[in-house]
């Protein structure tokens, strides 16, 4: 198992992991844990993918994603998971990865802007494409369970477990269409959990 972070030191981290696996080449499970973008307490800028060229042998993969989608439509998060997914999925080179989880990780913001929320919708096709285009690859062919996790949080004192439920209910859709030709062939499994965090 192999674990990258963003933070102050990602760049230096990566490139250690990129080297790891490079000479390590044959492990059956990768992981890959990403913290999100934009100056917050979720957020950091880099989000370099690991690249897993060398490891021929990939049997699971796990990618964890925080994802901002009330930010404005100019500087979309979903366009930067769409291009993060893009970047660590097109380094794929294993015929044998049979299960992929995404973990998206959303904080519910005090207040939820829908107009940016919708246009950024909206913009998810056109995001998706090179994605899409990977997707299709063969490496991806032995693929049994692209399973999609959507944890959702807030840290305020409220209950907001009503305004959760329905951003659950809002994004499944979402995430469907942006793993699409995998949710054609009947692999994508969408699973969601809501909490108050600590």
């Amino acid at each position: 198992m192999v674990t990258a972070f963003n933070g102050e030191e990602s760049e230096l981290a990566t490139e250690h992991v990129n080297r790891l696996l490079e000479t390590a080449g044959h492990l059956d499970l990768i992981r890959l844990s990403k913290l999100p973008l934009s100056p917050s307490p979720y957020h950091s800028p880099d989000r370099s993918p690991c690249n897993l060229v060398h490891n021929t042998a990939l049997c699971r993969l796990t990618v964890r994603l925080n994802v901002d989608p009330y930010l404005s439509p100019e500087v979309s998060d979903w366009a930067d998971t769409a291009n993060e997914l893009r970047g660590a999925f097109s380094t794929v080179r294993s015929y044998q990865l049979e299960r992929i989880t995404v973990h998206f990780r959303f904080a519910l913001p005090s207040s939820v802007n829908e107009e940016n929320f919708r246009q950024n919708c909206k913009q998810l096709d056109a995001d998706s494409r090179g994605l899409h285009d990977v997707m299709a690859r063969p490496y991806f062919r032995a693929l049994r369970e692209a399973r999609i996790e959507i944890d959702v949080g807030h840290i305020s004192r409220d209950d907001r477990t009503e305004e959760m439920d329905t951003f659950v209910g809002a994004m499944e859709p979402i995430v469907r269409r942006l793993f699409a030709p995998w949710h054609e062939r009947g692999v994508v499994n969408v699973t969601s959990v809501t909490a108050k965090w600590s």
